[in-house]
């Protein structure tokens, strides 16, 4: 004759969330407390392992035979209520002699029991904010459902919707199919989308958990459904993926603009490189060297510019990187800023030997001018800018210094000058240098900062990644 017979409900850290009593024999076991204060060392460990083949969906049912608990027999099984709070259910039976765990000594106490333990379920899910519903497996009928989904569907009264068929909510036959075919298969289902049509014709988004029972008579099978309410999420998504579709269509435009505004710019550059080589070619005997020189500078500058153009143009349909000489990149930047070098009589030491680096030679010739003019421009009254450009080579990536003797900067502003269209003196900088270098250094994989006080000069570092 069976002594006792229990069910615990456990969390995730195996502790006691609910201890349930079929038989009275006053079985001193209370929420909260750790499995291991139940059952024995062994026995647990065997327990876990199972557990943890529910939690996988390796299993549904599995039945323990132990020697040395105090239970002869457990029985696991999912708890498809609030799996986030209760995610399995322990039955724990203590037999004696040849007695099954089911073998009640009074069929009544039985009944009496599936009968207490169903009212108990339907309060329990009649004063949860869940949604529920119970359909007949036969008829595919809805038989009950509790009040919170009542409202979720925009009904007032439960009656309104108990007796009708399940596909006047579920409208995509196909859907409905699948639903069946899943369940004839495995008798459970698991965190399914599903879409409901409210009585407002709305769409209402849900993920099902559905699993097979019987009704206290044990003679009717229905299918038990717990939906959570996605609609938000959906709705998102929805929103999100309308906004990556503007976003591709406007890149498109981008891209058709950047090409047409390259090639239109490419004509007057081309009138420019054509007027002074007609110079230099027509008019090399009446204008002097110096004027000569300069006509040269102009086709060097053209030229530049032209690729630069190109490169944006490659650029907006290209993301490749390719081995990058920064030592002929800053050349070509000492170059392109000669006129004011020569007017400041700028000395501009840069150490030699520099790494190859992969990356994009625009990008990294507009950082070096950006910052070597600027420290010319912010030079000192009365002061010959003096500019050092060394680096230290690490073992993931190039740290740059470029030192100068210009004005320096307050401390309080070492991070704003980074920003975008930040000017802390008044003067003819557009303000914006220094952020798009550090969206360059950025897309090198790198770091930008300043170490300077205000009139002790400064030191730009920054750093190129050696990953390709």
């Amino acid at each position: 004759m069976i002594q006792q017979s229990l069910i615990i409900g456990i969390n995730s850290e195996y502790i006691i969330v609910i201890a349930q009593e079929f038989n009275k024999n006053n079985i001193n076991i209370k929420t909260g407390e750790h499995l291991n204060q139940v059952i024995d060392k062994d026995t647990l460990l065997i327990l876990k392992e199972n557990i943890l083949k529910l939690k996988e969906g390796k299993s549904n049912i599995i039945t323990i035979s132990t020697k040395n608990s105090e239970f002869n027999e457990i029985k696991i099984t999912k708890n498809p209520i609030e799996k986030n709070k209760i995610w399995v259910l322990l039955h724990f039976y203590k037999k004696t002699g040849n007695n099954y765990y089911n073998d009640y000594s009074k069929k009544e106490e039985k009944e009496e029991i599936i009968t207490n333990n169903t009212h108990k379920k339907e309060e329990y899910i009649n004063h949860t904010p869940i949604n529920h519903l119970s359909i007949n497996i036969n008829t595919g009928n809805i038989i009950n459902l509790n009040p919170f989904f009542v409202r979720k569907l925009g009904y007032e009264h439960r009656e309104e919707i108990i007796g009708k068929h399940i596909s006047n909510f579920i409208l995509k036959k196909s859907k409905r199919i699948k639903l069946y075919k899943s369940l004839q298969k495995n008798k459970y289902i698991y965190n399914q989308d599903v879409t409901l049509t409210t009585k407002n014709k709305k769409k209402l988004y849900l993920r099902a958990n559905i699993y097979l029972t019987k009704n206290a008579n044990r003679n009717v099978k229905t299918y038990e459904v717990v939906l959570i309410d996605i609609t938000d999420l959906k709705n998102r998504q929805s929103k999100l993926q309308e906004k990556n579709t503007l976003l591709q269509k406007n890149n498109s435009k981008l891209k058709k603009i950047i090409s047409i505004c390259s090639h239109d710019l490419q004509e007057p550059l081309a009138t420019i490189k054509f007027s002074a080589d007609i110079i230099q070619k027509q008019y090399k005997h009446l204008i002097s060297e110096q004027s000569l020189k300069h006509l040269s500078y102009i086709n060097q500058a053209v030229d530049r510019l032209s690729s630069q153009i190109k490169y944006l143009l490659l650029k907006s349909t290209s993301k490749d990187k390719e081995n990058c000489d920064i030592n002929e990149i800053i050349q070509t930047v000492l170059k392109d800023l000669q006129n004011n070098i020569v007017k400041s009589q700028a000395a501009i030491k840069v150490q030699k030997a520099i790494p190859l680096i992969k990356g994009y030679p625009i990008d990294l010739r507009l950082l070096f001018q950006n910052i070597i003019a600027n420290a010319v421009h912010h030079r000192s009254s009365n002061t010959t800018p003096q500019i050092d450009l060394s680096f230290i080579e690490h073992k993931d990536c190039i740290e740059f210094h470029v030192k100068d003797n210009a004005k320096g900067i307050l401390q309080i502003h070492h991070k704003k000058i980074f920003r975008y269209v930040t000017k802390i003196n008044s003067d003819t900088n557009n303000g914006i240098g220094l952020y798009h270098c550090k969206q360059i250094v950025a897309k090198h994989n790198g770091k930008i900062w300043v170490e300077s006080q205000k009139e002790c000069g400064s030191i730009f570092k920054f750093t190129i990644s050696k990953k390709k």
